[in-house]
């Protein structure tokens, strides 16, 4: 039975309505107070920026954490599989071959003087020209997959390098801590001693003496709470940078905070945005 074209050619123009409008990167509209403020180039923003510290031990806990950190590596192989997803849609806009190869062997298991055998093979081929462009809106949409999941990666690499920061941070304020607790202790300690000796000669009353023991011992009830803070940096710092949750490796003393040593180059709101991994990821 001969079809008119027309009904052949229908399904060709619904499935061409499938694909989509084209991409268009969406429009920040940055607000009028922004528009003479200095900007800067469109860039990946530095993940070095921990270097400013000029502290050796971070630099060293940074890079660990980036070389071994178990939620980078779960990026990473995210990442891998959308790289593997894009290679297979690719083949979908190249011709499929298959071919098979079928032999048969008769006669010769059952004992039978005369056994046959019988070989038989072929080749097909098979091409879907994507005449609505189906298969190239997949491999586009495969791609922009690839894209985003590296941006994942480096923004769990920005997130991990923020956390090992703060927690290192919080790591030294409880050293400093403790140190700066350790010298009131000591002083402490002293003055009541001295108010128990005038009291002990009749110079100064008893409530002098409970005031100072009551100091004293307020501050040592302060010491408890910044060695668990201390310990639950280190145990942070220790999941962060790969390694089972332990505080043996971080028991120096660390009783100085670091300091940033420079600023942050100057930009509008809007470009530190575009610049954001997460930001890409999501356009």
């Amino acid at each position: 039975m001969i079809r008119p074209a027309w009904l052949l050619a229908g399904p060709v123009f619904l499935s061409a309505c499938t694909v989509g409008p084209e991409p268009e990167a969406p429009d920040l509209n940055s607000a009028a107070s922004f528009e003479n403020a200095i900007a800067i180039p469109e860039r990946a923003i530095r993940e070095d920026w921990y270097l400013a510290f000029e502290d050796p031990v971070l630099t060293e806990l940074v890079e660990t954490a980036l070389a071994n950190n178990l939620d980078i590596s779960a990026a990473r192989a995210t990442l891998d599989v959308s790289r593997a997803n894009a290679r297979a849609a690719r083949t979908t806009l190249l011709p499929s071959l298959d071919a098979f190869i079928n032999g048969q062997l008769g006669g010769a298991l059952a004992g039978d003087i005369d056994a046959n055998s019988t070989l038989s093979g072929g080749l097909s081929m098979a091409f879907d020209p994507d005449i609505a462009g189906r298969n190239d809106r997949a491999l586009e949409a495969a791609r922009a997959r690839v894209d985003a999941a590296a941006f994942s990666v480096l923004d769990v690499r920005r997130l991990v390098v923020q956390a090992v920061v703060l927690e290192y941070i919080s790591l030294r304020r409880a050293g400093s801590r403790l140190t700066l607790l350790d010298e009131t202790l000591d002083l402490q300690a002293r003055t009541l001693e001295i108010v128990q000796a005038r009291f002990d000669v009749g110079l100064s009353p008893a409530l002098d003496v409970d005031r100072a023991a009551a100091d004293l011992a307020r501050s040592r009830a302060q010491r408890g709470q910044f060695e668990a803070d201390r310990k639950r940096a280190a145990y942070a710092l220790s999941v962060l940078t790969g390694l089972a949750p332990s505080s043996s490796a971080f028991d120096a003393d660390y009783d100085a905070i670091p300091l940033l040593v420079g600023n942050p180059e100057l930009g509008v709101p809007s470009d530190l945005l575009r610049n954001r991994p997460d930001v890409r990821r999501a356009e």
